[in-house]
């Protein structure tokens, strides 16, 4: 995976412009296509798309505060830029971190490698298991 520097123009800033002018186009084709996606993140996973939903109540009338800084980079951003990272799973929805879309991509990054080499070692052991990791 390439890594993109805080600066640089990403691959979404250079389709950015046709993606607006297709969504203008197609309002009826894009509406439907949002809805078929957010149907299958339900089918796919309900427990995150409850704790989305409980987090975005929670902040919409006022019973968490949404600040419009990082708490891992402290760059200020509009609140729009800011995401609930839910860093403990998704039981307790509340229990958020605060990231930049930036920072919040670079976790999600972070935690697939962590699996990945968690899975791999469990691979490892099942295969050969005297192995010590």
């Amino acid at each position: 995976m390439v890594r993109i520097a805080h600066g640089s123009k990403t691959r979404w800033e250079q389709v950015k412009p046709a993606w607006e002018k297709w969504r203008a186009e197609n309002p009826e084709a894009f509406r439907e296509m949002k809805r078929k996606a957010k149907e299958r993140e339900w089918e796919k996973n309900p427990e995150r798309m409850k704790a989305r939903v409980k987090l975005k109540y929670a902040v919409a009338n006022g019973l968490i505060f949404k600040p419009m800084e990082c708490t891992r980079c402290f760059q200020q951003f509009e609140k729009v830029l800011i995401h609930g990272h839910h860093w403990h799973g998704y039981e307790d929805a509340l229990d958020v971190q605060w990231l930049c879309y930036r920072c919040h991509r670079e976790e999600h990054i972070r935690l697939v490698a962590e699996e990945a080499m968690v899975k791999g070692r469990e691979q490892m052991l099942a295969v050969h298991p005297r192995a010590s990791v």
